[in-house]
């Protein structure tokens, strides 16, 4: 059995929550605990939460006793403790604190206001020894609440604080007695003869009621252990257990399963089926509103583009969440198709439209799942979804290019040429603009609506989609380069990427002379900063002639400005063939305003996203891959592709102070754009950047981070955020495997990674060599594969 130490350079993931499979997690009230290594006062192996900051913190931890020797701080072991299993909800640690004593703690979270642990102690020695067990718990109570103390109940021990509306209490079974001191314990002894081990269950229970606490705490001690443990095995084998030549590999990508299914919770009365959230911490998880309408990001809803990736973690162990994503969006369908951005299991609804995945990703469902009910059920529904899509509220020059409402809508937030509230960013307005990526998914849609259509054999749809489609790549290849071998954004209404000018500055009211000429026209940026405090009631005179010639006067008001703290954009509405002069109104000198022409042409990833919907034909997709993907001065940097060109004025790696992060979401698009046109050997090594991104942040951190350095080892961002994970389903792209059933499998022979792979699935076992594959069956029959492509394998009848 694979095992990690705690103590070394491991790449652990070490927070439990109530798992969604075996229980329903409070979505308002969820108590999420975390595993510290040593740390805090006194130094102790301790497992640690805030209660949502219901609390300052909250420490449980043991010490033991072996004859007349005692050891608390993990540092002071004969070994170093290692984890051995872990679920979502579980953690087993094997601790040797002396020589001879061998105790192994598990750690157990059956619900989300019950931590559940055992510790068993076994005499290895060849003589009976004494051995003394105290379960220490220290809580720093918020308000005026109270730390931890022995108490009674009906004459059994126990320990009980309260905090804000919770009183934890902990039980220990065994016939514990309670211990008064700086770090109030329960204890047990025991004589242990030779070889002999003991079990020691215990319990915590955080309710507002402390019978109740009490009374849960102690019926969950006197549990079977072995059967719990037993349906937690059977409940998670669906992960995948990944062998590489690599084991930080292998530890990242079951990490990152355990992280991705630990995001779920719910359902509640306002959303169908569980949703994830973006960080399970300890500091999260409490509404004191008590319906969640007051949470902040991450636990506020799901997002198309945050469900891409969690669909990805997630499909092979449980389908069935990965289905109730799509059902959640499709809850908060509308008459007219429109389907929410991001609908919360609160009730949030943030009344923007949805991304267009959904068609994308219930494809790839049906693809793991082959279950035609839920393509059935779905189908129809995002079809209407990918037509509302194409009204004039987001078409609004009705072209067939439709246009983002707001850079949050496309899950961009820091897009160098849209981003309305950094300084480092244009700030262009992104209704103004045709953008590659919008293009691409809703190309991508129409090709997963047109293959359900196929299965569903529903014809009558295609036409219309093929239509759509075409539309999209005769726009895509207006937006092509063949200088920069890149796609560039496009203006709305003059279909061109026209370069970036600074035309001037002033401060205070003051007016420009322009007089200049645009081949082609340019559409005019204002961009205005002054200091806290100061109001302002801006106006802009724009004095020019548009593309047929004509004089006009175009008026900016202060309704037309975006204002972040104190700077301010606004775009025009109009473009300019010619431009006179500019007005600025309404400012007082302390205001500096610089005037634009837009730049469409700044490269970020989303311009190389049509690769991903398959838009290029092969000569294209060559030129894109070889001279702008994989071209290390603008993409390929050393843990991933950043979020904007290296060339970008805005480029910073760590995103601290401009854009150049490496996110998680859109390698794997390109990634798996690498694969559909035949580039294995470079998907792979992209797999191989991320995963050591990843490994790093695990190793130091111990924990995934939102997004990573593009240069150097280094996460940004949230731990162990959904975003950040291990990238399982891209490893498995690019490895060429589909896990349908226990019974067939799909897969490509040939293996990419510098080492032969195994995973184990279910019961199945598959390895790839170089250019072979076999895949082993529940039954022992074994199937070797050979050859190019992908190849469905099914267990033969006996």
């Amino acid at each position: 059995m694979r095992t990690w130490s705690l103590t070394s350079d491991a790449p652990l993931s070490l927070r439990i929550a109530a798992d969604v499979r075996l229980t329903t997690p409070s979505y308002t009230d969820d108590q999420i605990w975390e595993l510290g290594l040593g740390g805090g006062d006194p130094p102790a192996l301790s497992i640690e939460t805030t209660y949502g900051l219901r609390a300052r913190g909250m420490r449980i931890f043991p010490s033991f006793g072996w004859d007349d020797q005692s050891v608390t701080d993990p540092a002071l072991y004969n070994a170093s403790p290692a984890v051995q299993r872990f679920f979502p909800n579980y953690l087993r640690l094997a601790l040797q604190p002396f020589p001879d004593l061998q105790v192994t703690a598990e750690y157990w979270i059956p619900d989300s206001h019950t931590l559940a642990g055992r510790l068993t102690l076994r005499n290895t020695s060849d003589r009976r020894r004494r051995a003394r067990l105290r379960l220490h718990a220290v809580l720093k109570p918020a308000g005026d609440g109270s730390p931890m103390g022995g108490t009674t109940f009906e004459g059994v021990h126990a320990l009980m604080g309260k905090t804000a509306s919770l009183v934890p209490v902990i039980f220990l079974a065994g016939g514990a007695s309670a211990e008064q001191a700086a770090h109030p314990a329960l204890r047990v002894e025991a004589d242990l003869e030779p070889g002999e081990g003991k079990a020691y269950p215990w319990a915590h229970v955080g309710l507002a009621d402390p019978q109740a606490s009490f009374d849960a705490a102690r019926a969950i001690a006197a549990v079977s252990w072995d059967a719990a443990i037993a349906r937690l095995e059977l409940t998670n084998a669906g992960l995948v257990q990944v062998e590489t030549g690599d084991p930080d590999w292998d530890a990242a990508l079951a990490f990152s399963q355990k992280v991705a299914l630990g995001a779920f919770v719910g359902p509640t009365a306002r959303l169908p089926s569980p949703s994830f959230v973006l960080s399970r911490a300890p500091n999260r998880g409490y509404s004191a509103q008590g319906d969640g309408s007051d949470y902040g990001l991450g636990w506020d809803g799901q997002t198309a583009a945050h469900a891409y990736l969690s669909v990805q973690q997630i499909l092979a162990a449980a389908p069935e969440l990965a289905q109730g994503i799509i059902r959640n969006f499709l809850a908060t369908q509308d008459a007219q198709g429109r389907v929410d951005w991001k609908p919360g299991l609160g009730g949030q609804r943030s009344g923007n439209l949805s991304a267009p995945l959904l068609a994308t990703l219930a494809w790839r469902i049906y693809q793991h799942t082959e279950d035609h009910a839920f393509l059935q059920e779905t189908f129809p529904r995002l079809l209407e979804f990918f037509e509302a899509w194409f009204d004039k509220t987001h078409d609004r020059d009705l072209d067939g290019h439709p246009e983002w409402d707001h850079t949050l809508q496309a899950a961009f937030d820091d897009w160098p040429a849209f981003v309305r509230w950094h300084t480092w960013g244009q700030g262009l307005d992104i209704t103004k603009a045709e953008t590659p990526d919008l293009a691409a998914y809703l190309y991508r849609e129409a090709r997963a609506l047109t293959a359900m259509a196929s299965v569903l054999q529903e014809p009558e749809p295609v036409e219309r989609l093929q239509a759509r489609m075409a539309r999209l790549q005769e726009a895509m290849e207006a937006a092509w380069s063949d200088e920069r071998a890149c796609y560039h954004h496009l203006d709305r209404d003059l279909h061109t990427a026209t370069p970036g000018l600074r035309l001037g500055e002033g401060k205070g009211e003051f007016v420009l002379e322009v007089k200049r000429t645009f081949d082609p026209p340019a559409r005019i940026l204002i961009r205005s900063r002054g200091t806290e405090g100061l109001s302002h009631a801006v106006q802009v005179f724009l004095h020019g002639r548009g593309r047929r010639g004509r004089g006009r006067v175009e008026r900016l008001t202060e309704r037309r400005f975006q204002w972040f703290w104190v700077f301010g954009t606004a775009t025009s509405e109009k473009t300019y063939a010619e431009l006179e002069r500019i007005e600025v109104r309404g400012l007082s000198a302390e205001f500096e305003t610089e005037i634009w022409a837009a730049d469409y042409r700044r490269e970020d990833q989303t311009c190389l996203l049509p690769l991903w919907a398959g838009i290029p034909d092969a000569r294209r997709a060559e030129d894109l891959v070889r001279r702008a993907l994989l071209d290390e001065k603008r993409f390929w940097r050393p843990f991933g592709i950043p979020c904007c060109s290296v060339q970008d004025p805005a480029y910073v790696p760590d995103n601290q102070g401009g854009a150049g992060g490496v996110w998680m979401f859109w390698n794997t698009l390109l990634g798996e754009a690498l694969v559909a046109y035949g580039y294995l050997e470079e998907a792979a090594d992209l797999v191989g950047r991320l995963i050591q991104a990843t490994v790093h942040t695990l190793k130091r951190d111990h924990a995934f981070r939102e997004a990573y350095n593009a240069e150097e080892p280094g996460g940004i961002g949230d731990r162990d955020h959904l975003w950040g994970v291990a990238p399982l389903g891209l490893f498995l792209e690019v490895l060429g495997v589909r896990l349908i059933s226990p019974r067939k499998v799909v897969l490509r022979p040939r293996n990419p990674f510098p080492w032969p792979v195994t995973i184990r699935w279910r019961g199945l076992t598959l390895r790839w060599e170089e250019a072979r594959a076999w895949v082993t069956f529940v039954d022992g029959q074994q199937v070797e594969v050979t050859g190019d492509g992908l190849q469905v394998v099914e267990q033969s009848a006996v």
